[in-house]
């Protein structure tokens, strides 16, 4: 976990200005508005952790899973003929439950250093991610892809030093974006394209140096960006949180 931490460290650096850490105390607040995040539940056979995704499909076995060395020692057993022979659909659930305990884990090809997640690879330095491939330095993160140095993130394509963006693809130091593609040092921005050193955008193309979706001198832009990075930090430093995020922003007040 040491190298993923300080992959979240240098990505906070580059976006707040401020380093934070540890990442174990920011978990909480990463995997907050995940579509799914990792939970823990006991091996059946052993007890031992197993980490899974509360995805519909895994609920109803959660009660009866192993990870994955188990479930393939638990495939080399099988129904004797006479189970065989009274097999019915009343009592499979109760004859089937010496062998149907199973893994809800896949993990492809090569991994390195990639620790409490599920379903991924191939990874390198990763932590609590789950339904992600060809990742390197993303943590408490879902259905992440070709991404590197991206944290608390979900459904993203092609992104580099992100936290907490969603829904989007080709994204370079951005927070709270969502919806978006090809845009770079954004914050707290939804539905836009090819938008660069924006904050507070929303449903617009080809900004640049824009608040609230009006362009400003680079001067100016730079001068209100850095009072509210230094907000941004401090509040995370302080409190492991923010109050807001680019839903609560964008939400329609009554």
């Amino acid at each position: 976990m040491d190298e993923v931490g300080k992959s979240f460290s240098s990505t906070a650096k580059f976006l707040f200005g401020t380093e934070l850490a540890p990442l174990a105390a920011y978990v909480q607040w990463l995997e907050r508005g995940l579509p799914f995040a990792i939970v823990e539940h006991k091996s059946r056979l052993s007890g031992k952790q197993v980490f899974m995704v509360p995805h519909p499909a895994y609920v109803r076995i959660m009660g009866n899973v192993a990870d994955i060395d188990e479930a393939l020692e638990v495939g080399k057993k099988a129904l004797n003929e006479q189970e065989v022979e009274s097999l019915s659909l009343a009592n499979a659930a109760n004859a089937l439950a010496g062998i149907s305990t199973t893994s809800p884990n896949i993990v492809w090809r090569e991994n390195f250093d990639t620790a409490q997640s599920a379903c991924y690879g191939p990874t390198q330095h990763c932590y609590r991610i789950a339904f992600s491939w060809w990742d390197k330095y993303c943590s408490c993160s879902y259905d992440v892809r070709t991404c590197s140095h991206v944290h608390g993130c979900s459904e993203l394509d092609d992104c580099n030093f992100c936290i907490k963006c969603h829904q989007s693809s080709k994204l370079q130091r951005c927070f709270e974006v969502d919806e978006s593609s090809n845009c770079s040092d954004c914050y707290f921005c939804h539905n836009v394209e090819n938008c660069h050193d924006c904050m507070f955008c929303f449903n617009a193309k080809n900004l640049k140096n824009a608040i609230g979706n009006a362009q400003y001198p680079r001067e100016d832009y730079l001068r209100i960006k850095k009072m509210v990075l230094a907000e941004i930090g401090a509040r995370l430093e302080k409190d492991k949180k923010l109050p807001w995020d680019i839903y609560s922003i964008g939400a329609r007040k009554s």
